[in-house]
C-alpha cells in the first residue's frame, strides 16, 4: 500500500521515490508529535521555588514513543539494509567510546570526532563511487545530522565531568556560558536513543542539544523561573485569604479550604502535619499552533516551487551547447552590445538557477522544523519558538551583504562549527592559522569531496574578504553622502550579493570540475573579475576621511564569519544541509578610533584641569 502512494506522489509531483518517502515521513512526524505535548503537573516547593524533576515514568514513556516512531519511519524511507545499519552503527560506536571514556575517567572527545568523521567520510567516498553526481536520500543525508548530535554529545558529557571535578576543587569555572548551560550527564540507552533519532529532525535536521532535548522531554523549558512561581503562589494565597475574610465577615459560615489555592492550576500538597509545604503546579505548554502552521505553509509554498521551478530552472539545465558555448556565437556585424546582452542574459539565468535550487531547501527545513514545534521542541525561555530555526528565509533574499547570507543560512549546523570546534580550538577566542584550517577540514569532510564544493569555499573566501574592503570603503561615504545615496548603497548591496551568491554557489550544485568551470566560463568569470575590479577600486579611492568614519556607527568589536564559512552556503549533494564556520575579529581600527576620541573627551582643557576631574588624562588601554 505504502508503495503505491510513494509511486502516485513520485508521478504526480514528478520527484524520485527517495524524495517522497523522505517527504511524507516529515508529514507523517506532524501528527506523530502531538503526544508529546502531554506533560504531567510537577510539584514545587513553597519555600525555595525549587520544581522537583518530572516523573521518571513519564519521561521514559516519551523516550520509548520517540524510538518507536523514529523506527518506523526509518524503515519507511531506506529500504537498503546497508543504510539501515549505518544509520545503527555509528551512535552506537560513539555511544560505546563516551561510556567508556566515563567509566575509566580518559579523554574520549578526540576518539569520537575520528570515528564520526571516518565514517561520514566512507559513506562519501562510497556513494560518490556508486552515484557520482547523484542526488538519490540515502543514509548519508540524516548521518551529517547525526554527526552534529553525536560531537556535542561527546562535548556536553566531557563538560559535565569538568563542571563536577571544579565543584568538588572548588576551583573558578573554566567553560563559558555556553558550555556550562550545555553540559549533560550521561544518559541511557533509551534516552540516548530518543534523543538521536528524534523523528522529525532526523531527516534533515535541525540538529540540536542533549541539554535542549531533556528540558524539552521534561518540560522544564515551560516552567516558569522559581521567583516567578513564588510570586505566583504567593499572589494566590493572598487572594485566597481576602476571599476567606471577606467570607467571614459577611457571616456566611464559610469556612476557608484549600480550594481556594487551586486557583489557575495551583493544588497544594499537605505533610502529615497538614503544613503546605508543596504545590501542584501544571505544566502548561504554550500554543504552538500559529508557529507550526506559518513553518507548514511555507513550506508548502517552496514546495510548489520546487515542482514549478526546480527542475526547468536547475543549475543543471545549464549544461546545454548553446548556453556553454564559448565565444559568443554573434555575427561579426553585431555589435559589443549585443554580446553584451547574451551573457547577462546568461547571467540572469544563472540567478534564477540559484534561487530555484533555494527551493528545496527551505520546503524541507521548514516542514521539519514545523513539526519539531508541533511536538514542542523549539520554544525558548524568552518566550519564543525559533530554537531550532535553520534558515531565515526573508533576512537571506533580503540581505545586503555576504554576512547577511551566511547568518541567516543552516543555522544550526554554523553553531555546531562554532561551538563545537572553533571555540573549542581557540578556547581564548583568539584565532589562529592552525585554528581555521582545522575548522575548514572538518566543515570540507562533513560536507563531502566532490571538487565543486571547494570551488565554492575558496571563491566564498574571496567574496567575503571583498565585501569587508567594499564596505569600508563605500559604506561611510554612502553615510555621510545622505539618505538618497544611503538608500542607493543599500540597494546596490543587495544586488551584488544575491548575484555573486548565485554565481558562487554554482559548482556547489553542479559537483564536478568540469561542469562547474564550463558554467563559470560561459560567463566569463564576471564575479571573479568584478571582485578584483572591486578591490581595484577601492585601492584607488584609498580609506574615507576619519570626518566619515565618526558620521558611520562605529563597530569596535563585531563577530564575522570566517573565509570558510562564507565558502559554504550549500550542502551535500543529497541532503538539505550546509555549514559555516564562524570566526570572532576585532576592529582594531575602530577601536583606536573610539580610544582617541575617549582621551579627547576626558582630556583637561589647555592650561587648567577639568572641573571636579583629574588633572591628568585618562588612560585607554588597548
Amino acid at each position: 500500500m505504502f508503495d503505491e502512494i510513494v509511486n502516485a506522489v513520485s508521478v504526480a509531483a514528478s520527484l524520485p521515490g527517495d524524495r517522497v518517502r523522505c517527504l511524507l515521513a516529515l508529514f507523517a512526524s506532524y501528527p506523530l508529535s502531538l503526544p508529546l505535548q502531554w506533560h504531567p503537573s510537577r510539584t514545587v516547593d513553597s519555600v525555595t521555588g525549587r520544581v522537583d524533576p518530572a516523573p521518571a515514568w513519564a519521561v521514559r514513556a516519551k523516550h520509548a514513543y520517540i524510538v518507536v516512531v523514529a523506527a518506523l519511519l526509518v524503515r519507511f524511507c531506506f529500504q537498503d539494509l546497508h543504510d539501515l545499519a549505518n544509520l545503527a552503527l555509528l551512535p552506537l560506536i560513539t555511544y560505546g567510546i563516551v561510556a567508556h571514556g566515563v567509566r575509566t575517567g580518559r579523554n574520549y572527545v578526540g576518539a569520537v570526532w575520528a570515528a564520526v568523521l571516518l565514517h561520514m567520510s566512507y559513506g562519501h567516498l562510497r556513494r560518490q563511487y556508486y552515484d557520482y553526481g547523484g542526488y538519490s536520500f540515502d543514509w548519508t543525508a540524516p548521518a551529517m545530522v547525526l554527526v552534529i548530535k553525536l560531537t556535542q554529545f561527546a562535548w556536553a558529557v566531557h563538560d559535565q565531568r569538568r563542571v563536577d571535578l571544579e565543584e568538588d576543587l572548588e576551583k573558578k569555572s573554566s567553560l563559558s556560558d555556553h558550555e556550562r548551560r550545555m553540559a549533560a550527564t550521561m544518559p541511557g540507552p533509551l534516552e540516548f536513543a530518543a534523543f538521536v533519532y528524534f523523528p522529525a529532525g532526523l531527516l534533515v535536521g535541525p540538529a540540536f542539544e542533549l541539554a535542549d532535548f531533556r528540558r524539552f522531554i521534561s518540560g522544564d523549558v515551560f516552567l516558569p523561573p522559581p521567583q516567578q512561581l513564588l510570586q505566583q503562589k504567593e499572589k494566590e494565597e493572598s487572594l485566597a485569604r481576602a476571599r476567606s475574610d471577606s467570607a467571614t465577615e459577611a457571616g456566611s459560615g464559610f469556612d476557608m479550604d484549600d480550594s481556594d489555592a487551586e486557583h489557575q492550576g495551583f493544588s497544594p500538597v499537605k505533610s502529615s502535619g497538614s503544613v503546605k509545604e508543596k504545590t501542584v503546579v501544571p505544566v502548561v505548554m504554550p500554543s504552538p499552533l500559529l508557529p507550526a502552521l506559518r513553518c507548514f505553509a511555507t513550506a508548502l509554498l517552496f514546495m510548489g516551487g520546487v515542482v514549478v521551478l526546480g527542475d526547468r530552472f536547475s543549475y543543471a539545465r545549464l549544461l546545454t551547447p548553446a548556453y556553454l558555448a564559448v565565444p559568443l556565437p554573434v555575427a561579426a556585424a553585431d555589435s559589443v552590445m549585443s554580446a553584451t546582452w547574451v551573457v547577462a542574459k546568461r547571467f540572469m539565468r544563472l540567478q534564477v538557477a540559484g534561487f530555484a535550487a533555494r527551493h528545496s531547501y527551505y520546503a524541507v527545513w521548514k516542514l521539519a522544523e514545523g513539526a519539531c514545534i508541533v511536538a514542542g521542541l523549539g520554544y525558548t525561555s524568552g518566550g519564543t519558538w525559533d530554537q531550532v530555526t535553520n534558515v531565515r528565509i526573508g533576512a537571506l533574499e533580503s540581505a545586503q551583504s555576504f554576512k547577511g547570507v551566511i547568518d541567516n543560512w543552516n543555522i544550526g549546523t554554523a553553531n555546531w562549527l562554532k561551538y563545537s570546534v572553533y571555540l573549542r580550538l581557540a578556547p581564548s577566542g583568539k584565532p589562529t592559522p592552525l585554528t581555521t584550517v582545522l575548522t575548514y577540514s572538518v566543515s570540507s569532510l562533513w560536507h563531502g569531496f566532490y571538487t565543486g564544493y571547494y570551488l565554492t569555499f575558496v571563491s566564498g573566501a574571496f567574496v567575503t574578504e571583498t565585501a569587508k574592503t567594499l564596505r569600508r570603503t563605500l559604506r561611510p561615504r554612502a553615510v555621510a553622502a545622505g539618505p538618497l545615496a544611503k538608500r542607493a548603497y543599500d540597494v546596490g548591496g543587495w544586488i551584488l550579493t544575491q548575484g555573486i551568491l548565485n554565481y558562487v554557489v554554482a559548482p556547489f550544485m553542479l559537483l564536478s570540475w568540469s561542469d562547474s568551470v564550463a558554467v563559470w566560463r560561459a560567463n566569463y568569470f564576471v564575479g571573479h573579475f568584478a571582485m578584483v575590479v572591486a578591490v581595484a577600486a577601492c585601492a584607488v579611492l584609498g580609506r574615507p576621511p576619519r570626518s566619515m568614519t565618526a558620521t558611520a556607527t562605529p563597530v569596535v568589536a563585531k563577530v564575522s564569519s570566517s573565509p570558510m564559512a562564507a565558502a559554504a552556503p550549500f550542502a551535500t549533494g543529497n541532503v538539505f544541509l550546509s555549514g559555516a564556520a564562524p570566526e570572532f575579529t576585532i576592529d582594531r581600527e575602530a577601536v583606536r578610533r573610539a580610544a582617541a576620541e575617549r582621551v579627547a573627551s576626558v582630556s583637561p582643557p589647555p592650561g587648567g584641569r577639568r572641573r571636579g576631574g583629574s588633572p591628568r588624562a585618562a588612560r585607554v588601554v588597548l
